[in-house]
């Protein structure tokens, strides 16, 4: 009987490290392979994202940073403080109750006019030209002295001339010389607000 257990001792001693021997093959082979996957994880972070900045650096545009030339630029190196005031009065006078593309309208007919060969070549004179002895803009016989009731609308159009002297998109073309409160036949023309501009 103690050959027995001898022998069934001896038996499970080699069994276990059998066992063992399989245990540690197993974990080696483990770590072998999280030791490989950390590397390549390493290799990954460390040149896949440089080679997609490098790919990035080698793949950018420029930039074009030459200014954009808008339609009035002319007119807004030279015109005068007083020229924009009295802009800003026609605007006021003309659609202060308008929506604001409206009034960009107004103030883009004002500038229309001075730019085209039809008409003055300065915005006081656009302002204050007369036909048949008759005032284009209705409100310019007392452009200056009729009283401002609403102090808010009229600093909103000295915003609004600022703005269209800079714009790079318009209410309306740049053949638009007209606006009106009546209807016209002609074809070519734009409603905004109570105004039609042709």
């Amino acid at each position: 009987m103690r050959l027995l257990t001898k022998r069934t001792l001896i038996i499970c001693i080699m069994a276990l490290v059998l066992v063992s021997l399989k245990m540690a093959t197993v974990c080696f082979a483990t770590q072998a392979e999280d030791q490989c996957n950390v590397e390549l994880s390493t290799v990954e972070e460390q040149e896949v994202p440089c080679a997609i900045c490098k790919l990035a650096v080698e793949t950018e545009e420029p930039v074009d940073e030459t200014p954009v030339e808008t339609r009035y630029a002319a007119i807004a190196e030279s015109i005068s403080q007083k020229e924009k005031g009295l802009m800003a009065m026609v605007v006021y006078h003309e659609s202060r109750g308008e929506p604001h593309d409206g009034q960009r309208a107004v103030a883009e007919v004002v500038l229309n006019r001075t730019l085209s060969e039809k008409f003055p070549d300065t915005v006081e004179k656009v302002i204050y030209q007369k036909y048949n002895n008759t005032y284009q803009f209705v409100c310019a016989p007392a452009l200056t002295t009729a009283p401002i009731k609403e102090p808010d609308a009229l600093a909103n159009c000295f915003d609004v001339v600022d703005e269209v002297l800079a714009e790079t998109e318009y209410a309306v073309p740049a053949h638009y010389y007209f606006f009106s409160t009546g209807s016209t036949k002609k074809a070519d023309h734009i409603k905004i607000g109570h105004h039609t501009f042709r």
